[in-house]
């Protein structure tokens, strides 16, 4: 009985697999290369992706929370007109008339 290790792939095997000039399982090595490959361009362009992606959640935050400060904003400078209106029509009166 043999182990692993004793076993040897024929050459003319390894080439018709791999094909020529190819050690058997060098496609792992270059599997790992790719894997590496992938792993630091996610490392690298992956953080500016996150960020904007978290920007862009913030900003959309940050709209809908402008939007209700200008609603409410709108509302309080509409009854400070009505209560100018209201203000201005008393000192009128007040005074006596339009001059």
């Amino acid at each position: 009985m043999t182990t692993g290790a004793q076993r040897t792939v024929p050459e003319g095997r390894a080439r018709s697999l791999f094909g020529a000039g190819h050690p058997p399982f060098s496609f792992i090595k270059e599997v790992i290369m790719e894997l590496t490959d992938v792993l630091t361009a996610i490392s690298t362009v992956g953080f500016p992706i996150v960020f904007c992606l978290i920007m862009f959640w913030y900003l959309r935050e940050e709209s809908a929370n402008h939007k209700t400060e200008m609603l409410d904003l709108k509302n309080v400078i509409a009854e400070n007109n009505t209560i100018l209106a209201s203000l201005k029509q008393l000192i009128e009166d007040r005074l006596g008339g339009n001059d």
